[in-house]
């Protein structure tokens, strides 16, 4: 990917700008991302399904992505920025995946600047505007960006080219002498709100809920003949409005992931994303853990210990070789007796790291309990129990 220009910030553009000009930088900082390639939705909806994976591979770099019209994505660059150290190493992460799932043929425009209308408007430009330099870079732009042409004609008629002559305008007279729509436009100009009226496509976004939805009951709502009932589009329908009112997380979906550690095998995703492809790999997982698998798996290990029949704690060698033969399990403040038990395996993960090293085993206990142990830096653990 081509390094992003900064946005140029000429003394001329920022002359006459006053007090606005620093209203600028309350403004949330916002990456735009513009596929046009996908803009006009085709007869056969493969624009539109291409671009539900482009905005469900987003929301794996930031959950808050949100589509605003067809082909355009938006989402606050900030915690991504802190997290890939910067916001040109976000631009170059993001472009790298969309290139890998849209292929290089593909038109990718990516912009960083403050508020909703300037990041849009940065993207087309594919241009990264300074962090506070939003109103300079809107007051060069000329008047008919607003995409409001009866009101860009009646600047034009007097004289008002750019954004920054309108921005100069007294807000008092703007209802009077252009209407009530001019006002919204009016106080992006100024930097006053970065949302424009007309910027979200409200049709589009039905249509990508729509295939959301269907996507979803073919993943995880199918009956037994394979379709879906009346009452599972009820379900999802009425899933789908406590997401909008409390938010995304407000409804939770387990999926199963490959790997070796049970504990992350397993996660819970909000419903919206529920539909992300599943990470690569159904194996081989060497020293993973063999089935069947926990069905309790604890989300933080608790410290045991694997006595011999001396009552000495059992160790592993770098081959997971038991020092002496197991007899009894110290846990929950009291010691059980074994009834059977595996053989330690290794597990071939973080090798590189002497004190990662890891080995598991699991144990039958008299109680008729079996329990999943974890040895890792001389010590044991429990990590799950088979029911």
């Amino acid at each position: 990917m081509p390094r992003l220009r900064a946005a140029a910030t000429p003394a001329s553009a920022v002359a006459g700008q006053g007090k606005f000009a620093a209203r600028g930088e309350g403004l949330q900082r916002m990456l735009a991302l513009r596929c046009p390639d996908l803009f006009e939705e085709d007869s056969e909806a493969e624009h539109l399904r291409r671009f539900a994976e482009a905005l469900t591979m987003v929301r794996e770099l930031c959950p808050f992505a949100e589509a605003l019209r067809l082909g355009v994505i938006v989402f606050p660059a900030r915690g991504p920025a802190r997290f890939f150290g910067g916001e040109q190493r976000v631009l170059q992460e993001l472009h790298q995946r969309l290139v890998g799932l849209l292929g290089e043929e593909s038109a990718i425009q990516l912009g960083i600047a403050d508020g909703l209308f300037a990041a849009c408007t940065a993207a087309a430009m594919q241009e990264i505007v300074p962090l506070g330099k939003t109103q300079a870079f809107l007051a060069q732009l000329p008047v008919a960006c607003l995409g409001q042409p009866k009101l860009s004609a009646s600047l034009e008629r007097v004289g008002i080219y750019r954004l920054g002559l309108f921005a100069r305008l007294p807000e008092a007279s703007i209802t009077e002498r252009f209407g009530r729509d001019a006002v919204a436009a009016h106080r992006v100009a100024r930097g006053q709100s970065g949302e424009l009226p007309g910027l979200r496509d409200a049709k589009a976004l039905a249509r990508l809920a729509s295939l959301e939805a269907e996507r979803s009951l073919v993943s995880h709502q199918a009956d037994f003949f394979g379709g879906s009932s009346v009452q599972d589009r009820r379900a999802l329908a009425i899933a789908r409005g406590v997401q909008d009112r409390f938010g995304p997380r407000s409804l939770m979906v387990a999926r199963l992931f490959a790997g070796r550690d049970p504990s992350t095998r397993g996660r819970l995703l909000p419903l919206a994303s529920a539909n992300s492809p599943r990470s690569s790999g159904e194996g081989p997982w060497p020293g993973s853990l063999p089935l069947p698998s926990p069905a309790r798996v604890l989300r933080r290990a608790q410290a045991v210990s694997l006595l011999s029949t001396e009552g000495e704690e059992i160790q592993l060698d770098r081959h997971a070789t038991m020092s002496a033969r197991p007899a009894s399990l110290e846990a929950w403040g009291r010691r059980q007796v074994l009834v059977a038990w595996s053989d330690a395996w290794p597990v071939e993960e973080g090798w590189w790291h002497r004190s990662r090293r890891l080995a598991r085993m699991q144990l039958l206990l008299e109680s008729g309990v079996a329990v999943l142990l974890a040895y890792s830096e001389g010590r044991w653990s429990l990590e799950g129990i088979y029911d």
